[in-house]
């Protein structure tokens, strides 16, 4: 959802989660999300929290910051070069 108004510049979105410590516990619950772009480099989130469910949510808020001012960048650019 936090995506969806990005749809048709978007390619490919990966979702990887991790366990970085493993049964130690701690901050250690990662999740790593990369987008592709169209006619964009593509732009990655990480997050970590000690629950998993929280390191998805700030990923997904941040991968949305990330892509929202990639895309920014974009059209500024092809803005500056038609002028």
């Amino acid at each position: 959802m936090k995506l969806g108004k990005f749809a048709t510049s978007i390619e490919r979105v990966s979702v990887r989660v991790d366990d970085a410590n493993g049964p130690r516990g701690g901050i250690d619950q990662v999740c790593r999300i990369k987008a592709t772009l169209s006619g964009a480099p593509s732009v990655i989130h990480e997050s970590r929290d000690a629950n998993l469910h929280a390191a998805i949510d700030l990923a997904m808020t941040g991968i949305e910051r990330v892509v929202r001012r990639a895309l920014g960048r974009q059209r500024t650019k092809s803005l500056k070069a038609a002028a």
